[in-house]
């Protein structure tokens, strides 16, 4: 038997053992007083002896009370029956039946909720809602129900200092985007609890246990706005002539010239992906998801997507196939084996590549990262006024977030957009078709 008391100053019940959901129980008593928590631990020390996990199972999902379990003394089929009632005259009913109570424990929450968004939303909302969730469980612990939860608690998960990777490093606050995300993900799991409460509570009869979302009492940080450094063509030049004949020379040039992120250029298959044809015309870039062994997918389904080869970049791919670099497998591999190059090699290959032409690596001011060369792509498109709907598609972007990041890249000639109407007064069109009606 174990007894803890819990961060809201109620006793807690926690044991370990097989059979369990997770292999083990963390749920609350219910109850501040130390003799009443012994009696209701021991109770619940009775189902587990017996193995009746059901009637655990039960409990934890809050279908059964850990006092009913208690008043039973060890009556599992009791207990079963209470959670099986057979069809009864309601008006030979000597007690009231059982009302099933959802589910509002962090964990099941949670779960459904990144079910949900995994199967409804891209890869990338996912990612941000299993991230989020789980801060939320390792602060709070999987088994705390949300109608416990204060609005001081709150505070405390978003305010306070985080680990970092690595222990001997302090911890240190949110940065404001991770913050906000957070922030979000919390706020939208209590909207569905208090949903799911309303409406079991319509259903049954029974008073809401959750009946307000702590979370619009927290003020999160405001989210910064996306950095997006690029380099200029002068700077791409001394790059890529200082690199030539290198490996590193074709990744960077393939993140800047066809707009890759580094992990799908990581994983271009050679003669799948990365098609070289006999010409720059004839050659195409494929960013798409694959199955089986270093099985990869895409951030979202917008980045699926097939980019042609600039004339620039041809050469470079086909001197980094003609030098031995590319695999019969992967087209940029590691150096031992035929498998996509790691991330943070390729990440620590740029930073000594950037420095080694006097570009400061990093994420303050005007430093330069490998994704600074995705943002280079975008920003030399935009410049030359192609539309947003194109540098997006390119991108495996939204137009809105090629507006929102580099719209005032885009040059702007109010004269030549009213020019486009023509002469109306002379009835000189201005060669432009009009729309069907």
């Amino acid at each position: 038997m174990s007894i803890k008391e819990r961060r809201d100053g109620y006793l807690g019940y926690e044991r370990r053992r097989k059979g369990l959901r997770g292999g083990r129980i963390d749920i609350s008593l219910g109850t501040k007083k130390r003799a009443e928590g012994a009696k209701l631990a021991r109770a619940l020390d009775t189902l587990l002896d017996l193995e009746a996990f059901d009637v655990v199972e039960a409990v934890r999902a809050g279908t059964l009370t850990v006092r009913q379990v208690a008043e039973a003394a060890g009556d599992v089929d009791s207990l079963r029956v209470a959670l099986n009632p057979a069809p009864v005259d309601s008006e030979a009913a000597d007690s009231p039946a059982i009302v099933p109570l959802p589910d509002l424990s962090l964990a099941a929450l949670a779960e459904s909720v990144v079910a949900e968004k995994g199967a409804t939303r891209s890869g990338g909302t996912k990612e941000v809602y299993e991230r989020g969730t789980r801060a939320l469980l390792r602060f709070f612990g999987p088994e705390r129900e949300l109608h416990t939860i204060t609005i001081a608690e709150c505070r405390d998960f978003l305010y306070s200092p985080k680990p970092t990777r690595h222990p001997q490093n302090p911890p240190r606050v949110w940065s404001p985007n991770s913050q906000r995300s957070a922030y979000d993900v919390a706020t939208f799991l209590w909207r569905r609890a208090l949903s799911v409460e309303a409406e079991a509570s319509r259903m049954h009869g029974f008073t809401p246990r959750l009946v307000a979302n702590p979370w619009k009492e927290v003020t999160p940080a405001d989210r910064k706005t996306t950095r997006h450094s690029f380099l200029s063509h002068e700077e791409f030049a001394v790059l890529i002539r200082k690199h030539r004949g290198h490996p590193l020379c074709a990744a960077l040039a393939t993140c800047t010239l066809a707009g890759l992120r580094a992990r799908e250029l990581t994983h271009l298959r050679t003669d799948i992906d990365m098609v070289l044809g006999d010409s720059a015309a004839a050659s195409v870039i494929h960013v798409q998801s694959r199955e089986g062994e270093h099985g990869w997918d895409t951030k979202n389904p917008n980045s699926v997507r097939t980019v042609p080869v600039h004339e620039d970049l041809y050469p470079l791919l086909v001197e980094h196939r003609e030098s031995g670099y590319a695999g019969r497998r992967y087209f940029f591999r590691t150096s031992r084996a035929d498998k996509p190059l790691g991330y943070w090699t390729l990440r620590d290959s740029a930073q000594s590549g950037f420095e080694a032409v006097g570009l400061r690596y990093g994420r303050e001011g005007d430093a330069l990262t490998l994704h600074s060369l995705r943002h280079t792509f975008a920003s030399w498109l935009a410049q030359e006024g192609v539309a947003s709907r194109d540098i997006a598609r390119l991108m495996g972007n939204t137009a809105d977030e090629v507006d929102r990041t580099y719209a005032h890249l885009m040059p702007s000639d109010d004269r030549r957009i009213l020019g486009r109407m023509g002469n109306p007064l002379s009835g000189e069109k201005s060669g432009v078709s009009p729309s069907t009606r």
